[in-house]
């Protein structure tokens, strides 16, 4: 009896819950806008309201909206539980500019429910020219086929957030116009952008000049225009910059997204990527912006009742049944030309500072005894390439030596405009007692701005020097090759291996099947090692593919020794042509920039000192070493930019410390 009640049952409870669902609420279609009045070019916001609805919802077939220009803002959805029933909400966000003046009335937008079309009601707009003026005409937007789309989403990457999607596929308004196609730079264009056979998205790379003094900064920014969900990557490729000294500007944790319109069509505009560039010496340079990352979110059609759910904002990679499709975007090449700076008026004392600087001098004590040191601190600060700026010189004092005791430099990116401060500290030994007077320092630079050479001069100083018995000190002086001549390496001594000659007696025919036998097996050994020589190469080149940290720091002694190689032929020629001197210490800073990238896994396009001693300071290097580093940098910078003539022997010593140096960097 029992087998037969219980089946009975469960046949009356299925049958109440058809009973209910046929009694359901039917889903509605609501479209609504934030406000029935508007000016020309001021936002609408339009809500389409989906309401009682079961499983996915396709994005909704729009009328054709003339006049208006119209950009998709994404789906958000909500579950609400009352009374023990379960509602559902979703919406469809989009943002209307008017273009023209007038009365209009948005028909009906449908949304495909559960297989059934249905529509929402006419929606009435009343757009002014300006507030409170009212134009009578009326005009009625028709409708338009409907298409397939995808919801938007946001992006968990903090570099970027993610941007509002176009439901793929759905018709553009005629105010739409697609944007410029890729063109070769023009000298006296100011920006270029670069199109990939699709007007949705693309990469525009720009500089804020297109002619520039030597040493003067170049803003050369990147900026991102999409109407998709977009997701930033990186860039795949770096950009090209020969010729220039780079330093980046850090962007932004959270980038702020902007509408622009471009060629009368509406993007959202991400800037994703900011550096400063200083030409090293004239000429015309041609920059490649390189090539970067994008996947683009394209939504799969499905009937799954989780994809509504997980279509959700909540969620921040969009849809369940959402796949995204990767992109490389690129931008044309962007062409400066670099004039070279004024002979007329150029000062002595002109290192090839470029920019706007300030200088001020301190001195540690005004009183001091016979030979007892004193520092004279000697800070110049300002907007423009610091790491270059080299001190001033110190003009002979009578009875005093002196000496280049320390160097800081602290780096400041403002806004778009990279500045700093660099101190120099100068040690000043009284030899005799009395008086005597430190004199004013000359410190020049060229002016882009006002394209004239600047001199500043700093207050003479006077000292007061008491008489004493104390000896002078000793002060050692940091010579470059000194300092790196304990750290060499030790010479290791081959040795020779004798062998004794061995005496052997001609086998006869017996023996000469068993020569043969161990030939075979000696040959089937070589076949074995060569075998397993051949998969430990092909493990240990799959092993460099996925540490490429550990491979760049493995070969980059390798591959320096090639470079050591250019600088020597450089460093013969130095002696006779000027241009290869220059190219010499041009090239000696390139291979130290290359070696530390690799040896401290740094990227080797926009490596700055900053970098390059923080890496340093983490692999507990001695200071002394960086000091060197830096010394090092500071002769190349001198003689780069300030086109300054180095002694004949400078060069030799210089691949003498490179190689110094890089033997105290080997033992990391």
């Amino acid at each position: 009896m029992r087998k037969i009640i219980f089946p009975i049952i469960l046949i009356i409870i299925a049958q109440i819950f058809l009973l209910s669902a046929g009694f359901a609420e039917q889903p509605t279609v609501i479209a609504t806008l934030d406000k029935d009045t508007a000016t020309v070019n001021e936002e609408l916001h339009l809500i389409v309201r989906v309401e009682n609805s079961k499983g996915s919802i396709p994005p909704p077939k729009m009328p054709s909206l003339q006049g208006f220009d119209i950009i998709y803002y994404g789906r958000t959805s909500q579950f609400k539980f009352v009374n023990g029933k379960t509602q559902s909400i979703t919406e469809f966000a989009y943002v209307l500019t008017p273009k023209a003046a007038g009365q209009f009335v948005i028909q009906p937008i449908k949304v495909v429910v559960g297989g059934v079309e249905r529509e929402s009601g006419f929606v009435r707009v009343t757009v002014t020219e300006k507030p409170g003026t009212a134009v009578p005409q009326q005009s009625t937007l028709a409708q338009n086929p409907a298409s397939q789309g995808s919801s938007g989403a946001t992006s968990p990457r903090p570099t970027l957030p993610q941007y509002p999607a176009l439901p793929a596929g759905q018709q553009q308004p005629s105010t739409y116009q697609q944007p410029p196609m890729s063109q070769p730079a023009a000298a006296g264009s100011k920006g270029t952008v670069s199109d990939m056979g699709n007007d949705q998205i693309f990469l525009r790379a720009q500089t804020n000049k297109m002619t520039v003094y030597a040493n003067e900064q170049v803003l050369l920014g990147y900026s991102l225009f999409t109407m998709l969900d977009t997701r930033y990557e990186g860039f795949t490729e770096e950009p090209e910059t020969s010729g220039f000294w780079i330093e980046e500007f850090p962007m932004e944790q959270e980038v702020t997204q902007e509408t622009e319109t471009v060629n009368r069509k509406r993007y959202v505009r991400a800037d994703i990527r900011k550096m400063a560039l200083f030409a090293t010496a004239p000429g015309t340079y041609t920059i490649k912006p390189g090539v970067i990352k994008a996947s683009v979110q394209m939504q799969e059609q499905s009937s799954s009742m989780f994809d509504e759910f997980f279509n959700d904002s909540f969620f921040a990679n969009g849809g369940f049944f959402a796949r995204r499709v990767e992109k490389q975007l690129t931008a044309p090449p962007i062409q400066i030309m670099v004039k070279p700076l004024p002979e007329a008026g150029k000062p002595q004392s002109f290192k090839g500072a470029v920019g706007n600087f300030r200088m001020s001098t301190i001195v540690e004590k005004r009183v001091v005894k016979q030979n007892e040191a004193l520092t004279l601190t000697v800070t110049i600060e300002g907007e423009g390439n610091i790491e270059t700026i080299s001190p001033p010189v110190v003009p002979d004092i009578p009875d005093a030596k002196t000496y280049a005791s320390d160097t800081k430099t602290q780096l400041f990116r403002l806004k778009d405009v990279i500045g700093g401060k660099k101190t120099f500290e100068i040690v000043v030994v009284p030899g005799r007692e009395g008086e005597f007077v430190i004199p004013s320092l000359e410190f020049s630079f060229f002016n882009p701005t006002s394209s004239q050479y600047i001199v500043l001069r700093s207050d003479r100083s006077q000292i007061k020097v008491e008489k004493s018995n104390q000896p002078p000190p000793v002060i050692p002086r940091e010579i470059l090759n000194a300092q790196m001549d304990e750290r060499r390496k030790a010479v290791k001594r081959e040795s020779e291996d004798i062998q004794f000659i061995k005496e052997s007696v001609r086998p006869g025919s017996g023996a000469r099947m068993f020569d043969w036998m161990r030939g075979f097996g000696i040959a089937n050994v070589l076949a074995t090692l060569f075998y397993i020589a051949a998969v430990l190469l092909r493990k240990r080149n799959e092993f460099f593919e996925q540490n490429v940290s550990f491979k760049r720091k493995l070969f980059a002694r390798k591959i320096a020794v090639q470079g050591i190689a250019r600088l020597e032929k450089l460093e013969k020629q130095s002696h006779k042509d000027k241009d290869a001197h220059w190219k010499f210490y041009e090239e000696a800073a390139k291979l130290l920039d290359q070696y530390l990238a690799d040896k401290l896994n740094l990227s080797s396009h926009g490596i700055t000192r900053s970098l390059v001693e923080q890496a340093l300071s983490r692999e507990k290097v001695e200071r002394a070493v960086v000091d060197e580093i830096n010394h090092f940098y500071d002769i190349c910078d001198r003689v780069r930019f300030g086109r300054i003539e180095q002694a004949d022997e400078d060069p030799k010593l210089m691949m003498k410390a490179l190689k110094q140096m890089m033997n105290v960097l080997e033992k990391l």
